[in-house]
């Protein structure tokens, strides 16, 4: 049984690698971010290695989440099962899309939206317990900061736009904070074998 659950593991975690590298496509295609040449092959404008990035990231974040339980005694999510898994994943690929569509003109709407969208996102599995907070900051902070050695490392660039900070988007931990419940639904339940 250990065995099938690490194997819908691994099979959820392609799945949102491919689902969230879309998210990765529209940065790309809004010019709101650029990989050098040297990262190819490319995959519809994206490196190769995008989707097993985000799919590992997703693998590894499930596999911590028994630790993270415990550090921030959380209690399960409100909504929880193969449904409720569906709708959170497209919740964050809508957040991540709206990260490249919604007008960098405007950066304080932008990020409003978008921290709205969290919200919403947060309320509606009963996550605004302090330790969800917690776990979904955690995971933000974790994230940004991968990203901000990535960044360094030349592997990518976030083109110029008013929401950068020392490189990142602002916007960018909302994308993540979404990834953490979207990973917390999954290891409550949404894989079905819990």
């Amino acid at each position: 049984m250990k065995c099938l659950v690490k194997l819908k593991t691994a099979v959820f975690s392609m799945v949102a690698g491919f689902v969230f590298s879309i998210g990765d496509m529209a940065h790309i295609h809004s010019g709101m971010a650029r990989y050098p040449n040297w990262q190819g092959p490319f995959f519809f404008n994206i490196p190769w290695w995008i989707p097993l990035e985000f799919a590992c990231a997703a693998f590894l974040l499930i596999q911590v989440h028994p630790i993270q339980e415990k550090i921030f005694r959380l209690t399960p999510p409100r909504n929880t099962g193969s449904a409720a898994l569906v709708a959170s994943l497209f919740w964050t690929l809508a957040i991540y899309l709206g990260t490249s569509f919604l007008p960098e003109s405007h950066p304080i709407l932008k990020n409003a939206s978008l921290l709205l969208a969290l919200a919403a996102q947060i309320a509606y599995f009963g996550m605004s317990h302090p330790g969800s907070l917690l776990e979904i900051l955690s995971v933000a902070i974790c994230g940004c900061g991968f990203e901000f050695l990535l960044g360094q490392m030349n592997f990518f660039t976030y083109l110029p736009s008013p929401s950068l900070v020392a490189t990142i988007p602002v916007w960018l931990w909302c994308v993540y904070g979404s990834v953490a419940i979207t990973a917390r639904v999954y290891s409550a339940g949404g894989s079905g074998l819990q």
